[in-house]
């Protein structure tokens, strides 16, 4: 799949403009538009306060809300290159749900690594949210990113539906990788895992990947040993499935996927 339409999240309360230069050179590589999301939710009744007083709040609130976003698209646009295709989208809701709307105008979503804990819900994007409902690959930048290299790409893998559609749609930046290792941990079965191992490079190198690949023991939680192996390999980017299911206003991930995604110090393109 050629990546052709990109998303980046813009946070209400945390411009980066290191994550739109990031964006703007991985579109230019892939010759790819992009496209700004910026988002906040409209904010909710107070109990105890009286129909008139939070009806006067919500307006002032929602007044500062977009007028904060009308500042944002000014800010964004002042950093893109004269001539490049970009669009710029705003809207009174949650980022997570927003972002998941738009998805189906993208071929990958870019938001930036939480560099503290969120304020709100209402204000800063939920990525395992985004993760389990946009059907699009996430891309988590860290916070003091450069330029997206993704030149020695370590891949987390299982046999899963989930792992499966990660190096699909990971297939854009493999192909042009230097290097590509995948590590698969081992839960007990290591001749079933060795064989689907083979079959994942197999399924690499049909599609014109140079992969290494190796079976790992066990020693650690699977996100600390994926964390692990990608400095030792000198990865600059992990590829992995996510794993988890949505209740009514729960997401719920498995742990590898919940650490991952908390993780700073490394990109990290997910998918479910």
């Amino acid at each position: 799949m050629a990546i052709r339409s990109i998303i980046v999240n813009i946070d209400i309360d945390n411009f980066s403009p290191p994550l739109i230069a990031s964006a703007v050179a991985l579109a230019q590589r892939h010759n790819a538009k992009l496209i700004a999301v910026a988002a906040a939710g409209a904010p909710v009744a107070m109990a105890g306060i009286d129909g008139q007083a939070a009806a006067s709040i919500y307006t002032i609130e929602l007044t500062d809300v977009e007028a904060r976003l009308r500042e944002l698209e000014g800010k964004y646009r002042a950093l893109i290159p004269a001539g490049m295709a970009v669009d710029w989208r705003a809207w009174v809701e949650t980022p997570a749900r927003c972002l998941a709307t738009m998805a189906s105008a993208a071929d990958l979503i870019l938001v930036a690594a939480a560099a503290k804990r969120p304020s709100s819900f209402l204000r800063s994007v939920d990525i395992g949210e985004l993760v389990l409902s946009s059907g699009r690959p996430v891309l988590i930048v860290k916070p003091d990113t450069g330029p997206i290299i993704a030149d020695r790409i370590l891949i987390g893998w299982k046999n899963t539906r989930e792992a499966r559609r990660a190096i699909a749609d990971a297939l854009p930046f493999l192909a042009t990788a230097s290097a590509v290792q995948v590590a698969s941990i081992s839960e007990g079965e290591p001749d079933v895992e060795q064989s689907s191992l083979d079959d994942a490079l197999a399924w690499l190198a049909a599609h014109g990947v140079k992969a290494e690949g190796k079976l790992h023991p066990s020693s650690h939680s699977p996100a600390e040993t994926i964390l692990s192996l990608a400095q030792a390999f000198g990865a600059d980017l992990i590829v992995t499935g996510a794993y988890g299911h949505s209740r009514v206003r729960e997401w719920l991930l498995g742990g590898m996927t919940h650490d991952l995604i908390g993780e700073s110090t490394i990109n990290r393109l997910i998918s479910n």
